[in-house]
């Protein structure tokens, strides 16, 4: 190759890359070539020069609301024995399940306590769930209790994994033949426990005041307009009759007696808008 290929080959041929038309569109073209170039080369130098320093992430921070425990991995002689649960385990369950838990268990334990129908199997069940020397209920011949339903109303955390639960308990009672009837309403508190074993009920039943019920105000007392009696007895279907009643706002509220199939009379409230608002 000649001196004068060389010297042809060292500078960019302007001349030879400029279109006949639209010369302005090679220049570009031109520039573009160039601005790879300069990226490639870019590229090789950093591969070059070697990876960046990696990173180590960070553990994560324990919170409040999530308290963590250790787990040793060396066995030891207990390894076999049941999983006990640490006051830290205890907090790390959301406080309302384990109220919820143990009101459940509460309700459980009240409704085999006061059931009396000499199955045995209640007994059973009760001997169970109470400490070995606890007594059990022992009635007269021909005694006979049948739960009608029981609730928990409240559920307070006496010491880390100890609730003291409030019970209300509506039980029917009968005696030999004799029909069942409806018996008072019963409050007592309840003491469960978790234990390494489970939920356990810590000791019997102690009798407890019913929750009070607060007296509400008085009800508004007005002569009842014709056309909001006549929808207050449609709603409350055949037989009802209105006893009385007031406007509250914007609506009335009816009293109305209203008929069940069997003949029982059950007064009831039955709100009606205006038809007459003011404004």
């Amino acid at each position: 190759m000649t001196n004068k290929d060389d010297e042809q080959f060292e500078r960019i041929p302007w001349d030879q890359l400029r279109p006949t038309t639209g010369g302005r569109r090679g220049l570009i073209y031109a520039l573009a070539a160039a601005i790879v170039a300069a990226a490639v080369s870019a590229t090789l130098a950093r591969n070059l020069a070697g990876p960046p320093p990696t990173t180590l992430p960070l553990a994560p921070t324990p919170t409040a609301a999530q308290p963590l425990t250790t787990t040793s991995l060396v066995p030891t002689a207990t390894t076999a024995s049941a999983t006990i649960w640490s006051e830290a385990d205890l907090m790390a369950v959301h406080p309302d399940d384990l109220r919820a838990e143990a009101a459940a268990i509460a309700e459980w334990f009240v409704a085999d306590y006061f059931t009396a129908d000499g199955s045995g199997g209640v007994e059973d069940q009760l001997r169970s769930m109470l400490p070995s020397e606890a007594p059990l209920p022992v009635h007269e011949t021909g005694y006979r209790s049948f739960v009608e339903w029981v609730r928990s109303v409240s559920a307070t955390e006496a010491s880390p994994g100890q609730y003291l639960v409030q019970v209300v308990v509506r039980t029917l009672g009968a005696v030999e033949s004799s029909s069942y009837r409806r018996l008072p309403l019963r409050a007592v508190e309840v003491k469960v426990q978790w234990t390494d074993l489970g939920w356990s009920i810590a000791d019997l039943p102690s009798p407890i005041d019913l929750p009070a019920l607060a007296v509400t105000s008085a009800w508004p007392a007005q002569e009842i307009p014709e056309e909001v009696a006549a929808e207050a007895v449609r709603v409350g279907g055949e037989g009802a009759t209105v006893l009385g009643g007031g406007r509250s706002g914007e609506r009335w509220r009816v009293v109305v007696e209203t008929i069940d199939p069997a003949g029982g009379r059950w007064p009831m409230v039955i709100w009606v808008d205006d038809p007459s608002p003011t404004g």
